[in-house]
């Protein structure tokens, strides 16, 4: 495999949350990302009711995506496959999956849980309730596992694959699988690229802010290693995208992605050889 293989970039409008969907993918263009992921629009979360108010049905949708070359990759809903409320809360996302490769859930738990076998078995059907809604539909978009509680720990999201095989699709949270799960991520890589399908990137230091053990810097601006993880994606010639999480729904103080953009395209990551400007070999 080619070391020179591109990255596919990708953003969360979790780092800019009031913006509309045009300014979004705009915004996107502006940097030439080609892929953005819905989880907020114009300071709203409930995505299937605002997309329907803004767009009215999906060949509304289409409409408003056609000046942009960005598309949405990800449509992210706030179901949890362990502990989940109802299965159904999925089914108003589904009328507006036919523009994203992928619907994201959260595994649910908590870290450090292994869950039994016959949790593993429920996780399992509700994979295939999930599937079977989307066939049903006749739509292409698959459901993709966010590791973000339980399946931080790696030795129970190998456990997990092993149940249910390759039904589970990973959206891989590097950060939270190394900072959170204390495995570096070359191991996870190795341990989990089969299944690992969109990847979540962002970075911190090791001091308590707000909320958190932790603080959230610019992606290289931390301890995490940005550079390293993209050698490694580009080595494998990795087929998905990866996509900035720039948490500032969640964390105001943090302010809007848009400069965090413009500093990493200034600084290269989103050309042809990504992260090899001086400031990234400084």
């Amino acid at each position: 495999m080619s070391p020179s293989s591109p990255i596919s970039w990708c953003f969360s409008t979790l780092g800019c949350p009031a913006l509309r969907l045009g300014e979004v993918l705009r915004l996107a263009d502006t940097h030439s990302i080609p892929f953005v992921e819905l989880r907020a629009l114009e300071g709203r979360d409930d995505l299937p009711e605002y997309l329907e108010k803004t767009f009215g049905d999906g060949l509304g949708l289409v409409r408003a995506l056609a000046p942009f070359r960005a598309r949405p990759l990800v449509l992210s809903t706030p179901l949890r496959l362990v502990g989940h409320e109802t299965l159904p809360d999925l089914l108003p996302h589904l009328a507006w999956a036919g523009e994203v490769r992928w619907i994201r859930v959260f595994d649910g738990g908590t870290p450090g849980q292994v869950l039994t076998p016959g949790q593993r078995a429920q996780v399992a059907r509700c994979l295939d309730w999930c599937a079977e809604r989307l066939r049903e539909r006749g739509l292409q978009a698959r459901i993709v596992v966010e590791t973000h509680d339980l399946l931080c720990d790696l030795g129970e999201c190998r456990r997990l694959l092993d149940a249910v095989g390759d039904r589970l699709h990973l959206l891989w949270d590097s950060h939270h699988t190394w900072r959170k799960g204390g495995t570096p991520c070359a191991a996870t890589w190795e341990a989990l690229r089969p299944a690992i399908r969109h990847i979540h990137v962002k970075d911190s230091i090791a001091e308590a802010w707000e909320d958190l053990p932790y603080r959230y810097v610019a992606p290289n601006g931390g301890d995490f290693d940005l550079r390293g993880l993209v050698e490694l994606l580009r080595r494998d010639a990795f087929a998905g995208a990866v996509s900035v999480e720039w948490e500032s729904r969640w964390h105001p103080s943090l302010g809007s992605v848009e400069p965090v953009l413009a500093r990493m395209a200034s600084d290269g990551w989103f050309g042809p050889d990504p992260g090899k400007s001086k400031r990234a070999e400084a």
